[in-house]
């Protein structure tokens, strides 16, 4: 399955859209 995940690179900074990233590679928290 793929998911788009929004993360935090820095804390303060805009959200960074990663598009594609397979659900297994992605944390709980992270989606």
């Amino acid at each position: 399955m793929k998911i788009k995940a929004a993360v935090v690179e820095k804390k303060g900074d805009p959200f960074v859209i990663k598009d594609d990233i397979e659900l297994h590679d992605v944390g709980p928290t992270d989606v």
